[in-house]
């Protein structure tokens, strides 16, 4: 399949999209050092593109959203993350896409919960069951590690699908959990208190601590493009973690 076939047919737009849906929050892009917003690897085969988005409202900043793309000329794995400021009120939205010769091979995508309130949890579940139903064509996954769906909704899209068809479903499912979180936050906005809740932000470093050393994400950067890197793009970009306001 010619390369530019294949890229269309990945999950190309996705990333813009999310830009758009995030404007209703006055994001605005965070500075991020050129070292870690693009790299190059595999001899210039693949290509990687990072950014950051601060949230908001009112002029108080409520999340960060951090986005990811690696692309070739047949393989793209996109990324996408959103850490609240006050992880007690807010979910963490995580959707990670890995596609290859123009079909998926897996994806997830979630509202994590680390640290938020139990009355929360159970709202975010039954809203987040609304949406997960629109997917349920998408065939489950059922190997998912403990440490991945610790603090999952229980309402995620996790497959290993590799049916062309579903690239489609999967770029849908991405933005419908975007457009829940974005309906979460426009609703704390105007009740989001200033008090910080130290044990849900420890939980929530935790939550980002485990997915920097275990995810298979790490063991793939590392390879691809060199292991000193890795780790200082996990941990100072894509799981970097906040101290409590």
């Amino acid at each position: 399949m010619p390369a530019s076939v294949s890229q269309r047919r990945n999950f190309a737009g996705l990333w813009s999209q999310t830009g758009r849906r995030l404007r209703c929050l006055c994001s605005a892009r965070q500075p991020l050092p050129a070292h870690l917003s693009r790299r190059d690897g595999h001899g210039g085969r693949l290509r990687l593109r990072a950014c950051a988005l601060s949230l908001g409202c009112g002029g108080t900043a409520r999340a960060e959203c951090r986005m990811v793309r690696i692309s070739g000329a047949t393989a793209e794995i996109v990324n996408t993350m959103i850490f609240p400021t006050q992880p007690d009120r807010l979910p963490v939205y995580a959707a990670q896409l890995l596609a290859f010769g123009g079909r998926p091979r897996l994806a997830f995508i979630d509202l994590q919960m680390p640290g938020l309130t139990e009355g929360r949890r159970a709202s975010l579940r039954e809203r987040a069951r609304v949406v997960a139903r629109r997917f349920d064509f998408l065939p489950p996954a059922d190997d998912a590690p403990s440490w991945a769906v610790e603090f999952a909704s229980g309402c995620q899209v996790f497959t290993r699908t590799t049916e062309p068809d579903a690239l489609q479903g999967l770029r849908d499912a991405c933005l419908q959990y975007l457009e829940l979180w974005v309906e979460l936050a426009r609703a704390e906005c105007d009740s989001l208190e200033s008090g910080a809740n130290p044990a849900a932000h420890a939980e929530l470093g935790r939550w980002q601590s485990e997915h920097a050393r275990l995810s298979p994400g790490t063991e793939y950067l590392i390879k691809v493009f060199g292991e000193e890197w890795a780790r200082e793009f996990l941990h100072e970009f894509l799981y970097r973690q906040e101290s409590t306001p």
